[in-house]
Protein backbone atom coordinates (compact mmCIF):
# COMPACT_ATOMS: atom_id res chain seq x y z
CA UNK A 1 0.00 0.00 0.00
CA UNK A 2 1.17 3.59 -1.07
CA UNK A 3 1.81 5.99 1.70
CA UNK A 4 -0.74 8.66 0.24
CA UNK A 5 -3.71 5.64 0.43
CA UNK A 6 -2.53 4.99 4.25
CA UNK A 7 -2.79 8.52 5.18
CA UNK A 8 -5.65 8.75 3.52
CA UNK A 9 -7.13 5.76 4.98
CA UNK A 10 -5.82 6.65 8.31
CA UNK A 11 -7.64 10.04 8.57
CA UNK A 12 -10.98 8.67 6.89
CA UNK A 13 -10.65 6.36 10.38
CA UNK A 14 -10.84 9.04 12.38
CA UNK A 15 -12.93 11.83 10.89
CA UNK A 16 -15.71 12.35 12.85
CA UNK A 17 -12.85 13.05 15.97
CA UNK A 18 -11.20 15.18 13.42
CA UNK A 19 -13.88 17.01 12.91
CA UNK A 20 -14.64 17.71 16.08
CA UNK A 21 -11.28 19.24 16.82
CA UNK A 22 -9.99 21.04 13.61
CA UNK A 23 -13.55 21.26 12.22
CA UNK A 24 -13.04 22.99 8.68
CA UNK A 25 -10.06 20.42 7.52
CA UNK A 26 -7.80 19.82 4.47
CA UNK A 27 -5.26 16.44 4.67
CA UNK A 28 -2.60 16.73 2.22
CA UNK A 29 0.01 14.06 2.36
CA UNK A 30 1.26 15.02 5.94
CA UNK A 31 -0.21 18.33 6.19
CA UNK A 32 -3.36 19.80 7.17
CA UNK A 33 -4.88 22.97 6.47
CA UNK A 34 -7.48 24.06 8.81
CA UNK A 35 -9.52 27.17 9.71
CA UNK A 36 -9.15 26.37 13.90
CA UNK A 37 -6.02 28.10 15.42
CA UNK A 38 -4.45 25.25 17.49
CA UNK A 39 -2.82 26.25 20.88
CA UNK A 40 -1.68 22.53 21.43
CA UNK A 41 -0.55 19.95 19.98
CA UNK A 42 -3.33 17.28 18.47
CA UNK A 43 -2.99 13.26 19.44
CA UNK A 44 -5.62 10.59 17.88
CA UNK A 45 -5.28 7.37 18.01
CA UNK A 46 -7.00 5.21 15.22
CA UNK A 47 -7.32 1.78 14.11
CA UNK A 48 -6.80 0.95 9.85
CA UNK A 49 -7.06 -2.16 8.52
CA UNK A 50 -6.18 -3.78 11.81
CA UNK A 51 -3.08 -2.04 12.45
CA UNK A 52 -2.77 1.04 15.41
CA UNK A 53 -1.78 4.25 14.21
CA UNK A 54 -1.36 7.63 16.10
CA UNK A 55 -1.71 11.35 13.91
CA UNK A 56 0.19 14.00 15.71
CA UNK A 57 -0.18 16.89 14.81
CA UNK A 58 2.19 19.47 16.08
CA UNK A 59 1.07 23.01 17.22
CA UNK A 60 4.60 24.56 17.07
CA UNK A 61 5.12 23.83 13.22
CA UNK A 62 1.72 25.56 12.13
CA UNK A 63 2.21 28.46 9.60
CA UNK A 64 -0.67 30.92 9.35
CA UNK A 65 -1.68 31.71 5.62
CA UNK A 66 -3.69 35.19 5.70
CA UNK A 67 -5.76 36.25 2.45
CA UNK A 68 -4.47 40.02 3.00
CA UNK A 69 -0.65 39.01 3.17
CA UNK A 70 -0.68 36.02 0.78
CA UNK A 71 0.98 38.14 -2.22
CA UNK A 72 3.63 38.81 0.23
CA UNK A 73 4.15 35.53 0.77
CA UNK A 74 7.77 34.16 1.43
CA UNK A 75 8.93 31.97 -1.76
CA UNK A 76 9.56 28.81 0.27
CA UNK A 77 5.82 29.10 1.42
CA UNK A 78 4.57 29.58 -2.70
CA UNK A 79 4.32 25.74 -2.94
CA UNK A 80 2.06 25.77 0.85
CA UNK A 81 -0.32 28.27 -0.83
CA UNK A 82 -0.60 26.89 -4.38
CA UNK A 83 -1.41 23.23 -2.99
CA UNK A 84 -4.04 24.70 -0.50
CA UNK A 85 -5.60 26.73 -3.11
CA UNK A 86 -5.57 23.45 -5.52
CA UNK A 87 -6.68 21.46 -3.29
CA UNK A 88 -10.16 24.16 -3.06
CA UNK A 89 -10.50 24.18 -6.54
CA UNK A 90 -10.55 20.63 -7.00
CA UNK A 91 -13.02 20.36 -4.50
CA UNK A 92 -14.87 23.31 -6.21
CA UNK A 93 -14.84 21.38 -9.81
CA UNK A 94 -16.24 18.36 -8.04
CA UNK A 95 -19.36 20.22 -7.20
CA UNK A 96 -19.98 21.04 -10.56
CA UNK A 97 -21.73 18.56 -12.58
CA UNK A 98 -18.31 17.63 -14.05
CA UNK A 99 -16.50 14.55 -13.79
CA UNK A 100 -13.05 13.92 -12.77
CA UNK A 101 -10.77 11.43 -15.03
CA UNK A 102 -8.13 10.36 -14.27
CA UNK A 103 -5.71 11.16 -11.25
CA UNK A 104 -4.66 14.19 -12.49
CA UNK A 105 -7.04 17.38 -12.02
CA UNK A 106 -8.87 17.55 -15.10
CA UNK A 107 -12.59 17.08 -15.41
CA UNK A 108 -15.17 16.79 -18.44
CA UNK A 109 -18.85 17.14 -18.65
CA UNK A 110 -20.32 13.84 -19.99
CA UNK A 111 -23.07 15.16 -21.12
CA UNK A 112 -21.91 17.10 -23.93
CA UNK A 113 -19.62 14.34 -25.41
CA UNK A 114 -19.43 14.41 -29.14
CA UNK A 115 -19.07 11.24 -31.46
CA UNK A 116 -16.53 12.21 -33.79
CA UNK A 117 -17.46 10.92 -37.25
CA UNK A 118 -15.35 8.08 -38.61
CA UNK A 119 -13.02 7.65 -36.09
CA UNK A 120 -14.94 5.56 -33.65
CA UNK A 121 -13.52 8.06 -30.83
CA UNK A 122 -16.17 10.61 -28.42
CA UNK A 123 -14.75 13.85 -27.38
CA UNK A 124 -15.62 14.86 -23.93
CA UNK A 125 -15.09 18.85 -23.58
CA UNK A 126 -13.82 19.82 -20.06
CA UNK A 127 -11.42 22.43 -18.05
CA UNK A 128 -8.47 22.36 -16.10
CA UNK A 129 -7.20 24.83 -13.71
CA UNK A 130 -4.04 25.83 -11.58
CA UNK A 131 -3.19 28.13 -8.96
CA UNK A 132 -0.13 30.49 -10.54
CA UNK A 133 1.92 33.89 -8.98
CA UNK A 134 1.71 36.35 -11.33
CA UNK A 135 3.60 40.20 -11.16
CA UNK A 136 -0.20 41.22 -10.65
CA UNK A 137 -0.30 38.66 -7.86
CA UNK A 138 -2.12 35.21 -7.25
CA UNK A 139 -4.15 34.22 -10.12
CA UNK A 140 -6.18 30.65 -11.18
CA UNK A 141 -5.39 29.98 -14.59
CA UNK A 142 -8.52 27.74 -16.51
CA UNK A 143 -8.37 26.38 -19.61
CA UNK A 144 -10.86 24.56 -21.77
CA UNK A 145 -9.53 20.69 -22.95
CA UNK A 146 -11.00 17.38 -24.35
CA UNK A 147 -10.59 14.02 -23.59
CA UNK A 148 -10.55 11.57 -26.64
CA UNK A 149 -12.46 8.27 -25.80
CA UNK A 150 -12.97 5.10 -27.87
CA UNK A 151 -16.64 4.00 -28.17
CA UNK A 152 -14.85 0.45 -28.14
CA UNK A 153 -14.67 -1.56 -25.55
CA UNK A 154 -11.35 -3.29 -24.94
CA UNK A 155 -13.02 -6.63 -25.11
CA UNK A 156 -14.16 -5.97 -28.52
CA UNK A 157 -10.30 -5.04 -29.94
CA UNK A 158 -9.21 -8.21 -28.32
CA UNK A 159 -11.96 -10.15 -30.11
CA UNK A 160 -10.81 -8.67 -33.23
CA UNK A 161 -7.12 -8.79 -32.55
CA UNK A 162 -8.34 -13.16 -31.78
CA UNK A 163 -9.79 -13.07 -35.60
CA UNK A 164 -6.96 -12.02 -37.31
CA UNK A 165 -4.18 -14.93 -36.04
CA UNK A 166 -4.85 -18.79 -35.41
CA UNK A 167 -1.87 -19.25 -33.21
CA UNK A 168 -3.04 -18.84 -29.87
CA UNK A 169 0.40 -18.00 -28.56
CA UNK A 170 0.14 -14.77 -31.16
CA UNK A 171 -2.68 -14.10 -30.30
CA UNK A 172 -1.47 -13.38 -26.55
CA UNK A 173 1.31 -11.67 -28.17
CA UNK A 174 -0.36 -9.30 -30.10
CA UNK A 175 -3.14 -8.79 -26.84
CA UNK A 176 -0.16 -7.77 -24.51
CA UNK A 177 1.47 -5.43 -27.48
CA UNK A 178 -2.00 -3.29 -27.59
CA UNK A 179 -2.91 -3.03 -23.57
CA UNK A 180 0.60 -3.45 -21.84
CA UNK A 181 1.91 -0.51 -20.73
CA UNK A 182 -1.18 1.62 -21.63
CA UNK A 183 -3.81 2.98 -19.69
CA UNK A 184 -7.62 2.14 -20.06
CA UNK A 185 -10.90 3.67 -18.98
CA UNK A 186 -13.24 1.96 -16.53
CA UNK A 187 -16.39 2.77 -18.16
CA UNK A 188 -18.45 2.10 -14.89
CA UNK A 189 -18.68 4.11 -11.63
CA UNK A 190 -16.60 7.39 -11.74
CA UNK A 191 -15.26 6.24 -14.53
CA UNK A 192 -11.07 5.97 -13.49
CA UNK A 193 -8.04 5.33 -15.72
CA UNK A 194 -6.02 1.80 -14.88
CA UNK A 195 -2.48 1.08 -15.88
CA UNK A 196 -1.80 -2.03 -17.67
CA UNK A 197 0.40 -3.26 -15.48
CA UNK A 198 -0.20 -7.17 -17.54
CA UNK A 199 -2.91 -9.31 -19.09
CA UNK A 200 -3.46 -12.63 -17.06
CA UNK A 201 -4.96 -14.95 -19.55
CA UNK A 202 -5.16 -17.79 -17.41
CA UNK A 203 -8.07 -15.94 -15.18
CA UNK A 204 -10.79 -15.13 -16.06
CA UNK A 205 -13.91 -12.79 -14.51
CA UNK A 206 -15.75 -16.16 -13.57
CA UNK A 207 -13.36 -18.44 -12.04
CA UNK A 208 -11.56 -15.28 -10.24
CA UNK A 209 -12.50 -14.72 -6.73
CA UNK A 210 -11.44 -12.18 -4.43
CA UNK A 211 -12.74 -11.37 -0.47
CA UNK A 212 -14.76 -8.44 0.22
CA UNK A 213 -15.11 -5.70 2.96
CA UNK A 214 -17.22 -7.47 4.80
CA UNK A 215 -15.41 -10.93 4.32
CA UNK A 216 -17.09 -12.38 1.35
CA UNK A 217 -15.78 -14.24 -1.18
CA UNK A 218 -17.38 -13.62 -4.28
CA UNK A 219 -15.65 -14.12 -8.22
CA UNK A 220 -15.36 -11.02 -10.49
CA UNK A 221 -18.29 -11.25 -12.69
CA UNK A 222 -20.56 -11.31 -9.75
CA UNK A 223 -19.13 -8.34 -7.95
CA UNK A 224 -19.89 -6.59 -11.12
CA UNK A 225 -23.08 -7.01 -10.97
CA UNK A 226 -23.70 -6.80 -7.58
CA UNK A 227 -22.04 -3.22 -7.63
CA UNK A 228 -23.02 -1.61 -11.30
CA UNK A 229 -25.61 -3.87 -12.72
CA UNK A 230 -22.89 -4.95 -15.71
CA UNK A 231 -23.11 -8.64 -16.60
CA UNK A 232 -20.25 -10.68 -17.86
CA UNK A 233 -20.74 -11.49 -21.90
CA UNK A 234 -17.79 -13.64 -22.39
CA UNK A 235 -16.80 -15.79 -19.27
CA UNK A 236 -13.86 -16.64 -20.83
CA UNK A 237 -11.86 -13.61 -21.25
CA UNK A 238 -8.42 -12.87 -19.61
CA UNK A 239 -8.07 -9.86 -16.97
CA UNK A 240 -6.16 -6.69 -17.17
CA UNK A 241 -3.47 -6.63 -14.20
CA UNK A 242 -4.29 -3.43 -12.34
CA UNK A 243 -3.05 -1.42 -9.31
CA UNK A 244 -5.78 0.19 -7.18
CA UNK A 245 -3.73 2.10 -4.28
CA UNK A 246 -0.86 -0.40 -4.69
CA UNK A 247 -2.78 -3.23 -4.40
CA UNK A 248 -2.75 -6.08 -7.61
CA UNK A 249 -6.26 -6.16 -8.73
CA UNK A 250 -8.20 -7.81 -11.89
CA UNK A 251 -10.96 -5.89 -14.14
CA UNK A 252 -12.64 -7.49 -17.16
CA UNK A 253 -11.69 -6.01 -20.24
CA UNK A 254 -15.36 -6.34 -21.37
CA UNK A 255 -15.92 -2.84 -19.00
CA UNK A 256 -12.87 -0.58 -20.16
CA UNK A 257 -12.61 1.56 -22.98
CA UNK A 258 -9.53 2.25 -24.73
CA UNK A 259 -8.35 5.68 -23.21
CA UNK A 260 -7.37 8.57 -25.99
CA UNK A 261 -6.54 8.33 -29.64
CA UNK A 262 -5.57 5.07 -31.07
CA UNK A 263 -2.34 4.35 -32.99
CA UNK A 264 -4.25 3.59 -35.86
CA UNK A 265 -5.23 7.01 -36.09
CA UNK A 266 -2.26 9.04 -34.58
CA UNK A 267 -0.30 7.25 -37.57
CA UNK A 268 -2.40 8.89 -39.76
CA UNK A 269 -2.01 12.69 -40.51
CA UNK A 270 -5.11 13.19 -42.43
CA UNK A 271 -7.37 11.33 -39.49
CA UNK A 272 -5.71 12.65 -36.55
CA UNK A 273 -6.36 16.30 -38.46
CA UNK A 274 -9.77 15.14 -38.76
CA UNK A 275 -10.26 13.69 -35.05
CA UNK A 276 -8.74 17.44 -34.23
CA UNK A 277 -10.40 19.18 -36.12
CA UNK A 278 -14.09 18.54 -34.86
CA UNK A 279 -13.20 19.79 -31.33
CA UNK A 280 -10.83 22.85 -32.32
CA UNK A 281 -12.44 26.29 -31.14
CA UNK A 282 -11.16 29.37 -32.35
CA UNK A 283 -9.71 32.08 -29.48
CA UNK A 284 -13.08 33.50 -28.64
CA UNK A 285 -15.17 30.51 -28.61
CA UNK A 286 -12.71 29.13 -26.02
CA UNK A 287 -12.73 32.70 -24.32
CA UNK A 288 -16.26 32.27 -23.91
CA UNK A 289 -16.29 28.75 -22.39
CA UNK A 290 -13.73 29.40 -20.07
CA UNK A 291 -15.67 32.58 -18.94
CA UNK A 292 -19.01 31.25 -18.55
CA UNK A 293 -18.10 28.17 -16.72
CA UNK A 294 -15.26 30.39 -14.47
CA UNK A 295 -18.73 31.69 -12.75
CA UNK A 296 -20.31 28.32 -11.84
CA UNK A 297 -16.84 27.59 -10.54
CA UNK A 298 -16.49 30.62 -8.24
CA UNK A 299 -19.85 30.05 -7.21
CA UNK A 300 -19.38 26.88 -5.64
CA UNK A 301 -19.61 26.17 -1.59
CA UNK A 302 -16.01 24.93 -0.99
CA UNK A 303 -14.70 27.95 -2.06
CA UNK A 304 -16.87 30.29 0.08
CA UNK A 305 -15.86 27.99 2.96
CA UNK A 306 -12.60 28.70 3.04
CA UNK A 307 -13.19 32.35 1.97
CA UNK A 308 -11.68 32.29 -1.18
CA UNK A 309 -13.00 34.51 -3.73
CA UNK A 310 -11.72 34.72 -7.03
CA UNK A 311 -12.42 37.62 -9.07
CA UNK A 312 -14.54 36.66 -12.43
CA UNK A 313 -13.04 39.52 -14.58
CA UNK A 314 -9.97 38.21 -16.37
CA UNK A 315 -6.69 39.79 -16.07
CA UNK A 316 -4.90 42.14 -18.58
CA UNK A 317 -1.74 41.43 -20.13
CA UNK A 318 0.52 43.69 -23.12
CA UNK A 319 1.77 41.84 -25.62
CA UNK A 320 4.04 42.26 -28.61
CA UNK A 321 3.48 41.03 -31.79
CA UNK A 322 5.94 40.12 -33.43
CA UNK A 323 6.64 41.10 -37.23
CA UNK A 324 6.48 38.26 -40.06
CA UNK A 325 10.11 37.10 -40.93
CA UNK A 326 10.93 37.32 -44.39
CA UNK A 327 11.98 34.09 -46.38
CA UNK A 328 14.26 33.80 -49.19
CA UNK A 329 14.28 30.84 -51.54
Amino acid sequence: MSDSYIMQGVFKACKKKADAILGLYIQSGRNVFTTTDLDETVTMNVKFREIEYTIIIDATSKKYISGKHITQAKMEDHAIVHTLLNIIVKQAFRETNLRQIGKQPRFFDMSKAIDVEGSGLQACPGFRAAAYNYTSGLTIVIDSINKFISNKSCLSRIHEIAAQFHDPREIENRIRFEFQGKTVIGNYGFKKTYFVEDIDFKKSPVTTRFMTSDGKKISIAEYFVKSYDLKVTDPKQPLFVVKINGKECHIPPEFCNIDGVPESIREDPRRMRDVLGATRKNPMQKFKAIEDFSYDLFGQKALKDWGVIIDSEPIQIESQILPLPTIEM
